[in-house]
């Protein structure tokens, strides 16, 4: 099978070396699952509230993803102009990924004061990271998927990814409550 000729450009990938690949990316796919659900939606929105973002500061935390996927013109002058798409998407990606370490301590490093900035600013260069990343894996991923078996390939892998970023959902959850139902026990008077 020929493959991706910029990473390799023509990799020479037998039919089981590539079935290999594509059943790595699926489980890759099932775990970005795991780190977006965390890192994203109630889960974000909570933590946002926690650091103090009032009405409009979510607005803006909305907006960051819209604004950042503007860069996705930057990533196609990337794919264009630098030959491996894997070295890109893994830099991209990895920084995207790395930045929510910072932002999960903003509390215990920053000042109070500096909570909200410092978690909209890190939230700003953690999405155009993944923005300038996102297009180039969907032409890496797309080369390396046959065509013949491309769209069950997708739907299978998208499948295991939402039951278990639905499973993540629900036990991050849990977790929360647990933690919220903990530290209000220790609070209350008598205890």
């Amino acid at each position: 099978m020929a493959g991706n000729e910029r990473d390799g450009k023509a990799t020479g990938l037998s039919r089981l070396d590539t079935l290999r690949a594509l059943r790595l990316w699926t489980v890759e796919g099932s775990v970005a699952t795991v780190q977006i659900t965390l890192t994203s939606g109630v889960f974000q929105t909570g933590f946002a509230l926690y650091l103090g973002c009032n009405d409009f500061m979510i607005g803006v935390l909305a907006a960051i993803p819209a604004f950042a996927g503007l860069l996705q013109l930057v990533a196609s002058y990337l794919a264009e102009r630098y030959a491996s798409r894997r070295a890109i998407v893994t830099v991209c990606a990895l920084i995207s990924r790395l930045l929510w370490l910072p932002m999960l301590l903003i509390p215990f490093v920053f000042p109070k004061d500096l909570w909200v900035a410092a978690f909209l600013i890190f939230t700003l260069i953690a999405s155009v990271f993944s923005n300038i990343a996102a297009p180039i894996w969907m032409v890496w991923i797309t080369d390396l998927v046959p065509s013949d078996i491309r769209g069950r390939y997708f739907g299978q892998r998208n499948m295991y990814a939402g039951v278990v970023g639905m499973l993540v959902a629900i036990a991050g959850g849990e977790f929360l409550d647990l933690v919220k139902t903990r530290l209000d026990e220790l609070e209350a008077p008598g205890s």
